[in-house]
């Protein structure tokens, strides 16, 4: 397959998965939305309907033709390198959010490499089937895929995703690879108290959608000196239905107990709280963690400190910070890296033509 034939692929690919959360049906016989998004719930009840629709919904996006060609039109090498035999590049995927490691088996893909996916256990069915419809569509992905349990077997480089903890067992085993590594980041988002009601709603999205539980999911906001949070929790309200999630309620309902026994104050937003923090590290799960500052230049330094720990900031076009509009955090286009470290040019560096 050359890179034209692996990219309209791709391009295929979202556009199918467009037409099915669109309501399309027999798209093909290996995605029936309604069995697939059961069995992705049954394996992982944080893994909703709403939120795997809305995961597909983003790879879609990604997958856009014009959005795809811009992209690998960046690197002239994708087009002039070929192999006679293909490295092998091992992706282990995170399972924090579905089908979260797509974009890297993307440039696996797209670069010409084998992948060896080793899946979560908390993510073991969407990226499957998403592989077994590519396949349909361009069968020659099928003997450069392969899902393995046990171990990785011969490989030339590896992408590992996942916790802090991960970090020094990824570097144990697989050090001597060439590699990408990431542990855990999460996402900030930047208000200065003239937010409209609208943009304070799409930022929920940005807070909440997979129940905050993404490394672009918003978990601490910095706010001025004052700063009324009474706007904010009512804008936060078409989030509500989160508290009817059992697994979220009882975070929501320990988080607040912690606090009560500990006498630390907290703003209540009926299924979510509102907590200082200056800590370098990512809320707890229905908790959202804020910082205040006292005039807009005391947000550098404070940022500056965070900058190895946040996969994403969010905030209003005039802050003029280098990050995403309230609302777009969750919708990365592929030239998106995760922790800023291009894919495509890491794989270069990988193979022999």
């Amino acid at each position: 397959m050359n890179l034209s034939q692996r990219t309209t692929a791709f391009i295929e690919l979202g556009e199918r998965i467009n037409s099915v959360i669109q309501g399309a049906a027999d798209i093909s016989p290996l995605f029936n939305q309604e069995q697939v998004f059961r069995e992705v719930q049954t394996t992982n009840p944080w893994f909703t309907s709403e939120n795997t629709r809305y995961a597909l919904a983003g790879i879609a996006e990604m997958l856009e033709a014009s959005a795809l060609w811009n992209w690998v039109g960046k690197y002239s090498w994708l087009s002039r390198k070929s192999f006679t035999k293909p490295p092998q590049t091992a992706i282990v995927m995170a399972g924090n959010i579905p089908a979260v490691g797509f974009h890297d088996l993307m440039c696996v893909l797209l670069s010409g490499h084998h992948a060896m996916v080793r899946l979560s256990s908390k993510d073991n069915i969407l990226p499957v089937r998403l592989c077994e419809w590519l396949c349909e569509i361009a069968p020659e992905f099928s003997e450069r895929i392969q899902f393995s349990e046990g171990p990785l077997g011969a490989i030339d480089a590896i992408i590992a995703t996942g916790s802090n903890n991960s970090l020094r067992y990824f570097d144990h085993y697989f050090g001597r690879f060439p590699h990408i590594f990431r542990g855990s980041r999460f996402s900030i988002a930047i208000l200065d108290g003239t937010e409209s009601t609208e943009s304070l709603q799409k930022l929920g999205t940005d807070i909440f959608q997979y129940f905050g539980m993404g490394c672009r999911n918003v978990s601490r906001i910095f706010i001025p000196e004052g700063y009324d949070f009474t706007r904010f929790i009512e804008a936060m309200a078409p989030w509500g239905h989160l508290g009817e999630h059992s697994k979220f309620h009882n975070n929501y309902l320990y988080n607040k107990s912690i606090y009560l026994l500990n006498r630390e104050p907290y703003y209540d937003g009926v299924f979510f709280l509102l907590k200082q923090s200056d800590d370098d590290v990512p809320a707890p799960l229905s908790v959202v963690y804020y910082t205040e500052y006292k005039g807009k230049e005391n947000l550098d330094p404070a940022i500056n400190l965070l900058r190895s720990k946040v996969q994403c900031i969010v905030h209003e076009p005039h802050l003029q910070f280098k990050g995403v509009l309230p609302g777009c955090s969750q919708l990365p286009g592929p030239e998106v890296y995760a922790d800023d470290v291009d894919t495509m040019a890491f794989l270069e560096t990988i193979g022999k033509n």
